[in-house]
C-alpha cells in the first residue's frame, strides 16, 4: 500500500505545480507537460477547481498530507512530466516543500528496496505491483521519479549541469497556466490510421491561459510542408464546426475560435468564458 500511495504525488500535477523551469528538463526530451499552479491559484478557473477538489476529495487530500508529510496543493511548487519518446518512458520532476526525510523513510520501507550511487547522489529503487520504480532527490526541495533509471540519471546530470537542459519554447506565452510540447516525429506511436495522420505533423505546442475571466487555448503545429499545414487547418476548422453541429448547446456559448497558416506552421486558438467552460466540465462529469 505504501508504494502505491507514493504515486499519489503524480496523480495531481495540475493542482500542484509552480513556475515552469525548463532548466530542469533534459535538452533531448521529446515531449513535456507542465502546469503552473502559482498562476492557476489566482485565476477564476483555478480557484473553482481547487475548491471543488477540497470539497469532493477533502478526506483523500487530508490522508495524502498525513501520509506524504506535505500538502499536495499548498506545498508543491513545481511539477513537470517529460519523456524520451519511447513508449511508457517518462519521468516526473517535483519541487517544493516535499519533506524529503519523510518521503525517503517511506521509500526505504517499500518492497524490494535497494539503492545505488550515481555521481555521488543516491538513486532509490523499489517494486510496486510488479513494476520497478526509481527516485532521486536533488537537495531537499526536488525529487525526480521514473520507472526508467536512465531517465533519473539523465535528470541528475542536467540538474548538476553535466548535460544541457531544455530551452524555453517561444511559441508558449509566458502567462500560461498549463503548457506542453511534443516532437511528433520522435514519438514511438502505434501503427494505426490516427497515428499516421498525427505523423504528418513534426511538432506540437499547446498552452492554456486565463485572461479577463476567459480561457484561451493556443496550439501551434509545425509540418514538413506548407500544404500539409493548410490541410490541418481545414481539418481543425471542420472538427470545430462538426462539434457545434453535433452539440447544439455549444452554439449558444460565447466561444471564439480561429486559425492561421504561416509557411509550414498552423496556429489555432479557442477562447471561452470561464463560467461556460466550467459548465461544460460539469456536464462532462
Amino acid at each position: 500500500m505504501k508504494t502505491s500511495l507514493l504515486l499519489i504525488l503524480f496523480a495531481s500535477p495540475f493542482l500542484s505545480a509552480g513556475e515552469f523551469s525548463p532548466g530542469n528538463i533534459p535538452a533531448d526530451a521529446q515531449w513535456y507537460l507542465h502546469a503552473d499552479v502559482e498562476k492557476l491559484r489566482d485565476t477564476t478557473m483555478g480557484k473553482t477547481i481547487i475548491n471543488a477538489a477540497k470539497k469532493e476529495h477533502g478526506q483523500t487530500l487530508s490522508d495524502a498530507e498525513i501520509f506524504l508529510g506535505f500538502d499536495l496543493i499548498r506545498d508543491v511548487a513545481d511539477v513537470s512530466l517529460f519523456g524520451n519518446g519511447k513508449h511508457d518512458n517518462a519521468a516526473f520532476i517535483i519541487q517544493g516543500k516535499i519533506n524529503r526525510r519523510h518521503l525517503e523513510s517511506m521509500i526505504v520501507d517499500a518492497d524490494q528496496y535497494q539503492s545505488n550511487l550515481y555521481q555521488g547522489e543516491k538513486i532509490h529503487s523499489w517494486r510496486d505491483k510488479g513494476k520497478g520504480q526509481n527516485a532521486a532527490f536533488h537537495g531537499d526541495t526536488l525529487v525526480v521519479v521514473s520507472e526508467q533509471p536512465e531517465l533519473i540519471m539523465l535528470t541528475l546530470d542536467v540538474l548538476a549541469k553535466r548535460k544541457p537542459h531544455l530551452e524555453s519554447d517561444k511559441k508558449i506565452p509566458g502567462s500560461s497556466v498549463m503548457m506542453g510540447t511534443a516532437n511528433i516525429e520522435a514519438l514511438d506511436l502505434p501503427v494505426d490510421k490516427g497515428s499516421k495522420m498525427l505523423k504528418k505533423a513534426q511538432s506540437l505546442s499547446a498552452s492554456l491561459t486565463e485572461v479577463d475571466n476567459h480561457l484561451r487555448a493556443n496550439f501551434v503545429v509545425s509540418t514538413k510542408e506548407e500544404k500539409t499545414a493548410t490541410r490541418l487547418q481545414k481539418i481543425a476548422e471542420g472538427l470545430v464546426a462538426f462539434g457545434m453541429m453535433a452539440e447544439p448547446d455549444l452554439e449558444e456559448l460565447n466561444i471564439e475560435h480561429g486559425s492561421s497558416v504561416t509557411g509550414n506552421q498552423v496556429s489555432m486558438h479557442l477562447t471561452i468564458p470561464v463560467e461556460e467552460a466550467l459548465a461544460i466540465l460539469g456536464r462532462i462529469k
